[in-house]
């Protein structure tokens, strides 16, 4: 990560999917209508995930919406590159609950 993790502004719960920030405005629902303390609602409605992405494709998705859409991540609003996005998902969302098993 290149010091990259040394940035890391945020000490929010993330999404463990994507890796977003979580907060309660933004989280997912489950299949009972209740709120998931795990996944944001971009990822995760009525219980499944929304998109059935492989841990490469979300790397690659993350980090475009990184770099390009300044989506709330716990490294938002650092001037990197999309090199260094790749990089710090790619260590980072291994460790997240929905690619654990992958």
């Amino acid at each position: 990560m290149d010091g990259l993790d040394k940035k890391i502004i945020s000490e929010e719960p993330l999404c463990q999917s994507c890796a977003c920030s979580l907060d309660a405005t933004d989280k997912g629902s489950e299949a009972d209508g209740s709120i998931s303390d795990d996944y944001c609602e971009v990822c995760y409605q009525e219980g499944k995930f929304t998109e059935e992405f492989t841990m490469k494709e979300m790397i690659e998705k993350m980090s475009v919406e990184m770099i390009e859409k300044n989506r709330p991540t716990t490294v938002a609003n650092l001037n990197i590159t999309i090199d260094e996005a790749r990089s710090y998902l790619r260590s980072l969302l291994p460790t997240l609950k929905r690619w654990q098993s992958t």
